[in-house]
């Protein structure tokens, strides 16, 4: 319709939509299972649209309804590890993300500082100690 547009798709960038077996987490939406991947694998330009029409794609941002979360641990555990996902699928290009590398980073620097500051993250990727 040539509006500009920031993207937002519950699927997969609602973040308070659970990232496993809804069985395995806390309570939140299971419309879709929004998982590490799928957040950091997000394109925000369709394949389908023009290079005009992709002109009018501003940005995108994620979005985080707080009604089922109870606590600053659910809203650390549902944010953390997604969001720095969210972060690299904003700043970098389709061409240059790669999962593997994305994942031993998180590894190498940001679970240990999460852990070091008490802060809840979801562990499907964590590599240390149980958490």
């Amino acid at each position: 319709m040539g509006n500009d547009v920031i993207m937002t798709p519950s699927d997969p960038l609602y973040l308070n939509r659970v990232q496993e077996d809804p069985e395995k987490e806390p309570h939140g939406p299971s419309f879709s299972i929004n998982t590490l991947e799928r957040v950091y694998e997000y394109h925000p330009f369709p394949k389908q649209l023009s290079q005009e029409e992709r002109k009018h794609i501003k940005g995108v941002q994620i979005a985080v309804w707080t009604e089922f979360i109870s606590s600053v641990d659910h809203l650390e555990y549902i944010l953390l590890p997604r969001m720095p996902a969210f972060a690299e699928l904003s700043w970098t290009g389709k061409e240059d993300k790669n999962f593997d590398d994305f994942v031993r980073r998180l590894n190498a620097w940001h679970y240990q500082a999460w852990k070091q500051k008490g802060k809840r993250f979801h562990p499907a990727y964590y590599s240390g100690s149980q958490y």
